[in-house]
């Protein structure tokens, strides 16, 4: 850390008083927060901008999902959900703690003004005293109690995203203290949750659908490479031979007790690769080969390609750029800085997002498509019946 002196003093100082805890009250917090900031620029160089703020507004905005008409797959919408949640719960969770550290510290300092009529910056002696303690607690009870009758509101959702927003001013500051590694791993973490969700929900929508509708699903008539991509994905198919997809082992139909008429998607899910992007679409190009264009459409998008190509070099090379990730992302327009091999993959919070919002649309315009299949099918299926 450069040590040159700036009209607020020393860089170091002043992040040693900032996360020391040694700035004894709100005020002189944020003077610190103002001088470390004008330091930053000063030095700006070293200053990366890692655009925590899209990864807030990403994880706060309306998330839309479609309302189904198949009953059977309201449990795969439900863990989607909840896997995304997870994602954009740790967005949040640096900006909250941020949050709630000046947040505690504003109450602190009310209540030792109101107890002592001063903001020194002297401290107090261990233990704080408990005149000082009783008001802290009063004043945070209070804010607590104003709080609830807004919660659920638009005045809340409002109230929320900018006490989000304010928590970024230290976290900000801590990403540009020193070595970003921290926040690189962070952001890693967002889009491989983001991967997990996807992978698992188009293998859970997949089962499911096959085990529901096994009549022209579960015979796989489809061309198994239907939907594969020639020069944007490498690799080769990891699914079962197209001669031996219709063979079932005796141990799974033994285990299904010899019923498998809603077991099907369950035993033949075995025969592909759900964890890799071209055994997900073998297995939908197997399965859903007749009137399924806006299940090829939401399967085909880039978006999903993208984001596979920076999960798997994260989680594969650590997010070491070699020739296979250039390779698969040569025909990919990436929301991303281009990195020769041997580079890091660069990473910040604008990139992640438009990594993941595009790839989430995708993954949930499947579902929808799934869902739309089936009910459909249905349909015709209860006509012809009644017919």
């Amino acid at each position: 850390m450069p040590t040159e002196k700036t009209r607020d003093g020393n860089l170091g100082g002043s992040l040693s008083l900032l996360f020391s805890g040694a700035g004894d009250n709100f005020v002189a917090f944020f003077e610190v927060v103002l001088a470390v900031h004008d330091q930053l620029k000063e030095l700006g160089a070293q200053v990366r901008d890692l655009k925590l703020l899209s990864c807030i507004e990403h994880a706060h905005e309306n998330w839309d999902t479609p309302q189904l008409k198949t009953k059977e797959l309201e449990l795969v919408l439900f863990v989607f959900r909840y896997n995304i949640s997870r994602v954009r719960l740790m967005m949040c969770m640096p900006s909250q703690v941020g949050e709630l550290g000046m947040k505690l510290q504003k109450f602190f300092d009310l209540a030792k003004f109101e107890v002592t009529g001063s903001l020194d910056h002297g401290g107090f002696s261990d233990p704080v005293p408990s005149a000082v303690v009783e008001k802290f607690h009063e004043l945070w009870q209070a804010d607590i109690e104003r709080e609830i009758p807004t919660i659920g509101t638009p005045e809340w959702d409002a109230s929320a995203l900018e006490a989000l927003k304010r928590g970024l001013d230290p976290v900000v500051i801590l990403g540009n203290s020193g070595p970003s590694a921290g926040f690189q791993t962070m952001f890693a973490s967002y889009l491989t949750g983001t991967w997990t969700a996807i992978e698992t929900m188009a293998g859970d929508l997949w089962e499911t659908a096959v085990n529901i509708h096994p009549a022209g699903l579960s015979n796989l008539g489809g061309k198994v490479s239907r939907l594969r991509k020639t020069g944007k994905t490498s690799g080769p198919s990891m699914s079962g031979k197209a001669d031996d997809s219709k063979l079932v082992p005796l141990s799974l139909i033994q285990m299904n007790q010899f019923d498998l008429r809603q077991k099907m998607g369950t035993i033949l899910k075995e025969r592909f690769a759900f964890s890799r992007l071209d055994g997900i679409r073998e297995a939908y190009a197997s399965a859903f080969h007749q009137n399924s264009s806006e299940i090829d459409k939401a399967l085909g998008d880039d978006s999903l390609d993208a984001l596979s190509a920076v999960r798997n070099v994260i989680v594969h090379k650590a997010a070491i750029a070699d020739e296979e990730y250039l390779k698969k992302t040569k025909y990919l327009k990436l929301p991303i800085g281009k990195a020769g091999v041997g580079a890091i993959v660069p990473l910040d919070g604008e990139v992640v997002v438009k990594l993941i919002a595009p790839a989430r649309a995708s993954a949930t315009k499947l579902l929808g498509a799934v869902d739309s299949w089936i009910a459909r099918e249905r349909s015709v299926s209860m006509n012809s019946t009644q017919g």
